[in-house]
């Protein structure tokens, strides 16, 4: 089969055209990226352990999301924010920040999110957990769940309303920001009758001030 290209006949190249062929696939590369991109929740899956340590190895915090639809936010370089949604469907759609971090994890190739430093680094937990307090702090305020009275950044217990170990997600939509001692307050509660004591412990601080 042949084509009339630029006023003269040229033949589809694929593979094994000699010198002088006209390589019609050597636009390629824009397909090859997507494909090298998980589309889905669980095609991502697959990898994400290893996605991350390839984050954290290059100064990336992968952080606390308030939003559901978040598969994986995480800091780039010059502190952008990375951002993997998911759809209702499942399918994945990429910032162009962490569509670049991908390829170069794929690709083995040189992507830095800041320049390393080895004074003054907050350990792994202390930077996961600030960034949790912001995230909460961000969707409720700083005030207790429980006795809402304000909670400081230091002082501050994450209640699950479905314990971990029961199979609740370890996800912000199930966190809320509490003090200890009403968290150990709450103990093994069903949700119902944790909002049920932080309605009365609201109530006690109420009639108290009064």
């Amino acid at each position: 089969v042949h084509i009339y290209k630029n006023h003269r006949l040229t033949r589809p190249c694929f593979r094994g055209c000699g010198p002088g062929s006209v390589d019609e696939l050597s636009d390629f590369s824009p397909t090859m990226e997507v494909e090298m991109l998980p589309e889905t929740v669980s095609s991502f899956a697959q990898r994400s352990k290893n996605f991350r340590r390839f984050l954290e190895e290059r100064g990336s915090q992968v952080l606390v999301s308030p939003n559901p639809y978040e598969v994986l936010r995480f800091t780039g370089p010059r502190g952008r924010s990375c951002i993997i949604y998911k759809k209702e469907n499942g399918r994945l759609t990429w910032t162009e920040c962490a569509r670049e971090a991908w390829l170069a994890f794929k690709s083995q190739s040189d992507w830095r999110a800041c320049a390393k430093t080895t004074r003054g680094r907050e350990s792994r937990d202390a930077v996961k957990r600030r960034h949790l307090y912001a995230a909460l702090n961000d969707r409720d305020g700083n005030c207790c769940f429980y006795c809402g009275k304000p909670v400081l950044p230091m002082e501050f217990s994450i209640e699950h309303f479905v314990p971990v170990t029961a199979g609740g997600p370890d996800h912000i939509s199930n966190m809320a920001i509490t003090h200890a001692h009403c968290n150990q307050r709450a103990g093994a509660l069903s949700v119902v009758e944790k909002v049920r004591l932080s309605e009365s412990m609201k109530c006690e601080d109420g009639a108290v001030a009064k």
